[in-house]
């Protein structure tokens, strides 16, 4: 059976943006799929989103497929760097980010433990075949450099959206269509 893993933004849950929508398409298309609450950001260091992960998901094969959203794309990338074993089917990432744009301040000062400690960007690359960043021009949050640059670590494939800003809620994006056709594309599952 596949398997789908959906890491939500920070400040974030599994009923926000567009994750219910996914979680939806995915399940009538017959995937077994978990969207994980992860711990509150503030209160946990990074280790603890990527201990959930792999509490979640554990060693992944080849019918897993993780999609994550900005926060999330962090600990997925660490979750799968930090894998001895396994191979997951593909890795999708929305609005993917390594450094916050500088007037975040606070919020920016919190984050720094996520982008300090070293991805082992190649090792994370070798635990699955395909990976899929999806980012938009204007996206308020996040340096469109930025996210090539976490494409690139990642030998991604870069899908640029028009006008989705950080795909949230607050910018009306409550459904992204070429996220979910391409996770069906790459598990073999016709979209009809």
């Amino acid at each position: 059976m596949k398997k789908a893993y959906i890491i939500h933004k920070a400040g974030g849950d599994s009923t926000s943006d567009w994750i219910p929508w996914l979680n939806q398409e995915l399940l009538e298309k017959g995937f077994q799929v978990v969207s994980p609450d992860m711990p509150d950001l503030k209160s946990v260091p990074i280790d603890e989103w990527v201990s959930t992960l792999y509490k979640t998901a554990g060693n992944p094969d080849h019918d897993t497929y993780f999609v994550g959203h900005g926060f999330g794309c962090l600990a997925i990338a660490r979750y799968l760097s930090a894998l001895q074993s396994g191979m997951a089917g593909g890795v999708f990432l929305v609005a993917p980010w390594t450094e916050l744009k500088s007037q975040y301040g606070e919020e920016k000062q919190n984050t720094e433990e996520w982008t300090e400690d070293w991805i082992w960007w190649g090792r994370a690359k070798d635990r699955s075949g395909k990976f899929f960043v999806f980012y938009s021009e204007n996206d308020k949050s996040v340096e469109k450099k930025d996210q090539e640059n976490f494409g690139k670590m990642l030998g991604a494939k870069m899908i640029l959206e028009k006008h989705r800003g950080h795909f949230t809620d607050q910018d009306d994006v409550t459904q992204i269509p070429s996220l979910l056709n391409m996770i069906l594309e790459e598990s073999g599952i016709e979209n009809k």
